[in-house]
């Protein structure tokens, strides 16, 4: 098996995505399962680790600690056409997803996903809640591209159920 992962949060930053995937790469590299990730460049970030490519990074409004990469596509695929991953999995629906989800559907990968983060909910808080329904919507179509998607809990798994999100599993 080899891994691609495509994130836009990943260490040193502190939170639990971030942490999750840290403890992922961790357990593949005790493993010696081949990985790359793709994730936002941090300016204050030294991280000497050659499986990770970065692309520049900037604050999501809605959530400081999510960045939004800019992801220059022409070298995502240059990497993994030399990696050669036999499954992507992605834990965004924001532009460095998007470019993980457009080399599934050109290599016919198989690809996964993960569910960490209720923005539609955070529109509530930022009195934006009438855009809820776009958000579910766009999350539907982009989650329902996936093989499975992981989430945290049940709970979260009868809310993206209730939204009509498929292939759900909890991890």
């Amino acid at each position: 098996m080899r891994i691609a992962i495509f994130t836009d949060t990943y260490l040193p930053q502190v939170n639990g995505v971030a942490r999750t995937l840290g403890k992922l790469t961790e357990y593949l590299r005790d493993k010696d399962v081949p990985y790359t990730i793709f994730a936002p460049a941090l300016l204050d970030a030294n991280l000497q680790d050659e499986n990770v490519h970065t692309f520049p990074g900037y604050d999501f409004f809605l959530y400081r600690e999510c960045k939004f990469a800019i992801p220059n596509y022409v070298a995502i695929r240059h990497v993994l056409q030399s990696f050669k991953p036999t499954i992507v999995h992605i834990t965004t629906p924001f532009p460095i997803g998007f470019a993980g989800l457009k080399y599934v559907q050109e290599s016919n990968i198989p690809a996964v996903a993960s569910y960490h983060t209720n923005f539609p909910q955070y529109l509530e808080y930022y009195r934006l809640d009438f855009l809820q329904n776009v958000a579910w919507s766009f999350l539907r179509w982009f989650y329902n591209h996936f093989a499975r998607t992981y989430c945290p809990s049940g709970e979260t798994q009868r809310l993206l159920r209730k939204h009509g999100i498929r292939h759900l599993d909890i991890c």
